[in-house]
C-alpha cells in the first residue's frame, strides 16, 4: 500500500541509569535513580503531498514508513519503605514510590509539514515538546444565542476574513471577539500533556500476634485524557439507537429569557451545545473541551487475615487454620465516574470497563 523504503532499519535505545540504594538507623530502606533512555531511528509512517503518488487508492495521501528521530525518556524514581515497628507480636511497615518522568523529542529529519512539525491524530511531533502533548481545537463555550459550539478563530491565517465568516455564518462575533463555529476557521493549540507529574504507589503491612493487614494503592498526580468514550456518549446518532450519556440532558434547548445579543453571560460553559447532528462534526470536533484530569487514586487491594490459635488447630490434628478475606479495586477515585485512567500511558481512552472489584474468602488449613 506504499512505496519501498530500502534504508528503513531497526529501532535502536541507548540507557544510562544510576541510582543509590541505603538503609537508614535499621529502619528506613531508601532508593533513588535517575535514569536517562534515549530512543533513536524511530519508525514512523510520514505523509507526503497527493502529487508524490500512492499506490493505496483509499488513501488521501501517500505515506512512507521511515525512520523519524531521537526521543529521550528521562527521570527520577523514589522508593522509601519505613519500619514503624518491629517487635516480636507487632510489625508495622509503610513504604511508598514516585516517578517523575519527562519525555523529549530532541530531533526530527525535517521541520514536518506546516514547517513546525508533525500532527498525528490528537497530538503533535514537534522538537522540544513531548510526544504526548495534545494538539487541539481550543473550546471556549456555547453561544446560547445559538446553541452552537464556539472555537477560538484562526487569528494568522483567517484574521482578515473574520467579518466575511461571521457574515456566512461560519463565525460568530460576541462583544468584540470573533468565534468559530465551524473548526475548518478554528485554531488548534497546545493543550497539555497526557504524562502525569509524578505516579506511584503506595503499601502498608501490619501484624499483630495471628492477625495480618495489608494494603496496596497506586496513585497519579497531573496529566490529561483524551476522553474520546465520554465524547462518543455526548454525540446523538440519527442512524439508530445508542447510548448517550446523562450530561447531554444538560444540551442547549433554547434562548435563555432576556438574553440578547448584548448580554455579559452569552457564552456559557455550563451549558453543553445543541444537540446539532446536521453540524456535528463540528459540534464534537476534536476540543480540549473533552480533556479531563488523568489524576487518580486506587486503593487496589486489601487484605485482611487470621491464624487461630495453634492449640485450636492441634486439638483436631492440624498445625494452623488461617482465615481471610481480601478485596482487590474496592475503591477507585477518578475525575469522571467510570473512567479508567490506567488504560493508556499515552492519555487515550478506549470503551474498557475500569478494573472490576473482586472480594474473596478463603480457608487454608495445614496439616
Amino acid at each position: 500500500t506504499q512505496f519501498a523504503n530500502p534504508t528503513l532499519k531497526w529501532e535502536s535505545t541507548q540507557s544510562f541509569d544510576i541510582g543509590i540504594d541505603a538503609r537508614l538507623w535499621n529502619t528506613v530502606d531508601v532508593t533513588l535513580d535517575y535514569f536517562n533512555k534515549r530512543s533513536k531511528d524511530l519508525i514512523f509512517s510520514k505523509k507526503y503531498s497527493p502529487s508524490n503518488g500512492t499506490l493505496n487508492p483509499g488513501s488521501s495521501y501517500p505515506a512512507l514508513t521511515q525512520n523519524f528521530g531521537s526521543v529521550d525518556n528521562s527521570g527520577i524514581e523514589v522508593a522509601v519503605n519505613v519500619d514503624i515497628f518491629n517487635k516480636r507480636d507487632f510489625k508495622w511497615s509503610i513504604g511508598a514510590n514516585a516517578s517523575f518522568v519527562k519525555n523529549t523529542i530532541k530531533t526530527l529529519p525535517t521541520t514536518g509539514e506546516d514547517g513546525n512539525g508533525y500532527i498525528s491524530g490528537t497530538y503533535r511531533f514537534q522538537e522540544g515538546h513531548s510526544m504526548y502533548e495534545f494538539w487541539l481545537y481550543k473550546y471556549q463555550g456555547v453561544d446560547q444565542l445559538t446553541g452552537k459550539a464556539l472555537y477560538s478563530l484562526d487569528e494568522e491565517n483567517y484574521g482578515e476574513l473574520a467579518d466575511a465568516l461571521v457574515a456566512y455564518g461560519y463565525a460568530s462575533k460576541i462583544g468584540d471577539t470573533v468565534y468559530a463555529t465551524n473548526t475548518t476557521y478554528a485554531k488548534r493549540d497546545w493543550a497539555g500533556e497526557a504524562l502525569p507529574k509524578v505516579y506511584g504507589g503506595i503499601q502498608t503491612n501490619l501484624s499483630w500476634k495471628g492477625l495480618h493487614f495489608n494494603l496496596l494503592a497506586s496513585y497519579s498526580v497531573g496529566g490529561k485524557i483524551y476522553d474520546g468514550t465520554y465524547a462518543s456518549l455526548m454525540r446523538p446518532s440519527v442512524s439508530g439507537p445508542a447510548a448517550l450519556h446523562t450530561d447531554i440532558l444538560g444540551s442547549w434547548t433554547a434562548v435563555p429569557e432576556g438574553m440578547t445579543a448584548d448580554s455579559a453571560n452569552r457564552i456559557s460553559n455550563t451549558i453543553f451545545p445543541r444537540n446539532d447532528t446536521a453540524n456535528a462534526n463540528y459540534t464534537y470536533a476534536a476540543s480540549d473541551r473533552w480533556l479531563v484530569d488523568a489524576s487518580y487514586f486506587i486503593v487496589k487491594n486489601i487484605g485482611l487475615s487470621y491464624d487461630l490459635p495453634k492449640k485450636w488447630a492441634q486439638a483436631i490434628d492440624l498445625s494452623n487454620i488461617n482465615i481471610s478475606f481480601n478485596v482487590e479495586n474496592p475503591f477507585i477515585f477518578t475525575k469522571r465516574d467510570g473512567l479508567n485512567p490506567q488504560y493508556s500511558f499515552s492519555g487515550s481512552q478506549d470503551q474498557t470497563y475500569v478494573a472490576a472489584r473482586i472480594w474473596t474468602m478463603g480457608l487454608n488449613i495445614k496439616l
